[in-house]
């Protein structure tokens, strides 16, 4: 039990954090307008296209699957990957590594580049580059989390990997969500918690 409670303390500190600068700049500037979780994209999903959502959410999984696959046959990443920290066994590591994946690492991750970094970018520069923008910066700052780990020439294909993943999170959200980001956390922590489950084997 004291593994879960503090997956749930670290879960919600990380929310907290990633969540801060988002807040903040609502507080100034968006207070008056709206509310902050129609702000960073925290509401109902309106699907535009059902069966164009569906083929891209089932594809962007199995696409993850690649990212999952890299890390666990590279050694030197799968001894150092986040995923093989996750303490406990049996129930308790399902309950662990399910608020590892979608609060401390999904959730908080797509508030600030989803939910926030994404929609400024696109409100300011329009959709095709404000996304670029966006999946740009979310890949290169895990490639260069990656880097000391595996290596340039792995650290560049996951930055790859993640880029495009993170490209096609944005469009799910603004151009087959309504603007939710609950499309793209859930694709997000459904590939961290495979990831978490294969890390078992």
């Amino acid at each position: 039990m004291t593994i879960v409670v503090n997956s749930l303390v670290q879960a919600l500190i990380n929310l907290v954090i990633f969540s801060a600068v988002p807040f903040i700049w609502w507080l100034i500037f968006y207070r008056e307008t709206t509310n902050f979780f129609s702000f960073v994209g925290l509401h109902k999903i309106k699907i535009k296209n059902t069966q164009k959502y569906a083929l891209v959410f089932i594809a962007l999984i199995l696409f993850s699957l690649i990212f999952v696959m890299l890390v666990k046959y590279s050694p030197s990443l799968n001894q150092n990957s986040a995923t093989t920290n996750i303490e406990g066994t049996g129930v308790i590591y399902i309950i662990a590594a399910l608020l590892f994946s979608f609060v401390k690492t999904a959730l908080a991750e797509e508030i600030l580049f989803r939910g926030f970094i994404a929609k400024r970018m696109i409100s300011r520069f329009g959709f095709k580059l404000g996304n670029i923008i966006q999946c740009f910066i979310f890949g290169v700052l895990h490639g260069i989390l990656f880097y000391k780990l595996v290596g340039l020439i792995t650290a560049i294909l996951i930055t790859l990997l993640i880029s495009v993943s993170a490209w096609f999170s944005g469009w799910i959200n603004e151009k087959q969500s309504g603007g939710s980001i609950i499309s793209s956390w859930l694709l997000h922590g459904i590939s961290n918690f495979i990831a978490s489950l294969v890390a078992l084997i």
